[in-house]
């Protein structure tokens, strides 16, 4: 009875299985190609450090993408919100101001781009194509 159920999980999880194994075979053969690089402190802390914002930028798109919609503006709408940031911040010197404006521009893109594609009907690929 045990081994049938062993069967059964890991017939249930064989493809994550495979990926892992994937995985490690890989990190295994570059670790010993290149100990030099693979196997040192900094690759992993240059990844960790840079990693995060990537993350925060592709989690939300992650939900319009499983809603299965397709944003393509979102590298606009965050250079013109950085652009309001960096404007406001080197114009006043206030961060907090810069922040908000930053925030209301990013809403307001957003917040246009949903009204083109649930109001006007707009597919979202040639709305946010377009805007």
């Amino acid at each position: 009875m045990m081994e049938g159920v062993r069967k059964i999980k890991i017939r249930r999880y064989r493809l994550q299985l495979s990926i892992l194994s994937i995985l490690i075979a890989l990190w295994t053969l570059y670790g010993s190609v290149s100990p030099r690089v693979f196997l040192s402190y900094g690759i992993y802390y240059s990844i960790m450090s840079t990693l995060p914002f990537y993350a925060i930028i592709t989690l939300p798109l992650t939900y319009v993408i499983i809603a299965g919609e397709i944003d393509l503006s979102f590298p606009d709408v965050m250079a013109f919100s950085g652009f309001v940031f960096s404007a406001l911040f080197a114009g006043t010197g206030n961060i907090w101001l810069a922040f908000f404006c930053c925030l209301i521009c990013g809403f307001a893109a957003g917040a246009f781009n949903g009204v083109l594609v649930t109001k006007a009907g707009i597919p979202s690929l040639v709305a946010t194509l377009g805007t």
